[in-house]
């Protein structure tokens, strides 16, 4: 039985064949920022409702990386106007390891903490791989992730599948660069998005974004958090690990 991150579960295929093809690997999550994990000095998120109009939609990230999807990252400008510029707070970056000028790692770090708490929901498409940090920050941070993947491959990558809903946390939508090889593709999506998750969907809709956000902080405190609760994560990987034994008999 082998635990890594997803990132890594295709050089495993060529490494450990015979241990991938027969199933016998369990996703662990990755490492959050220490400043929407640990660092008792951040403030916690304000309900859905109270959160900053236009950061509605939040993405931080570099919009120019070629990853899995390829360029498809860049249609997230598109994607913005469509949803609404008062709406959305998207943004090309990236924290370089030593950052210069007026701002530090540290301060940049935090900086994008604090943003995603005060946003509602945050894109989180596919990078190196379907998931990313991205996906376990927004939980933390009480932003409902919008995951760009396709859900039929994110239900193999995604951690504690026994253990977590993740329909309870996270939207799935169609991967990026499904969307951009259809022309009408992005103002389609952005349509979609709109009339579920809007500002302006319904006071209903409104109501499941506030349990899917609470639920969220609840899953990343007590299954993800590496400096918080770092026998939730080892508790879970574990548990994983036996359910997977158990399916293919080696436990009665």
């Amino acid at each position: 039985m082998v635990l890594t991150v997803e990132r890594y579960l295709e050089a495993l295929s060529g490494l450990m064949p015979n241990t991938y093809a027969n199933d016998r690997v369990v996703i662990i999550p990755y490492v959050s920022s220490t400043f929407l994990d640990a660092d008792p000095g951040t403030r916690e998120a304000a309900p859905i409702r109270a959160r900053n109009a236009s950061k509605w939609w939040f993405f931080r990230g570099n919009m120019q990386r070629y990853g899995i999807t390829g360029h498809a990252r860049l249609s997230l400008r598109a994607l913005a106007e469509h949803l609404g510029q008062g709406r959305c707070d998207f943004v090309s970056a990236f924290v370089p390891k030593r950052a210069t000028g007026r701002h530090t790692r540290r301060s940049l770090l935090v900086e994008t903490a604090d943003e995603m708490r005060d946003a509602a929901l945050c894109l989180c498409p596919a990078g190196d791989s379907p998931t990313s940090l991205r996906l376990f920050e927004s939980l933390a941070a009480g932003c409902v992730p919008v995951v760009s993947s396709d859900k039929m491959h994110m239900t193999h990558v995604l951690p504690f599948p026994n253990l977590i809903d993740w329909d309870e946390v996270a939207f799935f939508t169609e991967a990026l660069n499904d969307v951009t090889s259809c022309g009408a593709g992005v103002f389609e999506m952005a349509d979609t998005l709109n009339r579920t998750m809007g500002r302006e969907a319904g006071e209903e809709q409104v109501a499941r974004l506030e349990r899917m956000s609470r639920r969220g902080v609840e899953v990343f405190q007590k299954h993800f958090s590496y400096f918080r609760n770092p026998r939730g994560v080892a508790d879970g990987a574990l548990y994983e690990a036996y359910t997977l034994m158990k399916e293919k008999g080696i436990y009665a």
